[in-house]
């Protein structure tokens, strides 16, 4: 995931995160978390991907990009860029 400051590493895993409704997300250096706080899963939707917090609440929704390959959302005033890698 890229922001206009920062880009993180995270992987969209397949173990399953019941109370959110989603998958697992690993973050291992925290970036994710400093960007978008509570988000635990994400989950597949008709417009891209959305991420999940522990009581299944969607706090963001990358919207996918004709490419297949990118998504977008606004975050904190800006946009993060969600690439395929």
């Amino acid at each position: 995931m890229e922001t206009p400051t920062a880009t993180c590493a995270i992987t969209f895993t397949t173990r399953r995160v019941e109370s959110a409704n989603g998958w697992a997300i690993d973050d291992p250096g925290g970036c994710l978390a400093a960007v978008v706080s509570g988000a635990v899963a994400w989950r597949p939707i008709p417009e891209g991907v959305a991420l999940a917090a522990d009581d299944r609440r969607t706090l963001v929704v990358f919207n996918a990009a004709a490419d297949g390959q990118t998504g977008t959302a606004s975050l904190n005033g800006g946009t993060a860029t969600l690439r395929r890698t």
